[in-house]
């Protein structure tokens, strides 16, 4: 389950840097298309689709606790 979240989380990274190239053209289309409203509705999705994603493809937390070594003394 953790590979998976791994290469998941890899391929958004890479398709958000990918996009990132892009998100200037797309929002100067969006403007001149439909206004400048429509650039903040498309600004609070994407901020919502972030923290809707965030969560969803975290790892999940164990109910164990992590157990906590200590030096020996001799």
């Amino acid at each position: 389950m953790a590979l998976a979240a791994i290469v998941i989380f890899g391929c958004l990274v890479a398709a958000l840097n990918q996009t990132l190239a892009f998100g200037p053209l797309l929002v100067g289309q969006i403007s001149l298309s439909l206004g400048y409203p429509a650039v903040f509705v498309f600004v609070g999705a994407c901020g919502a689709v972030v923290a809707v994603a965030v969560p969803a493809l975290a790892p999940r937390r164990s109910e164990e606790p992590v157990p906590v070594t200590r030096p020996s003394r001799r």
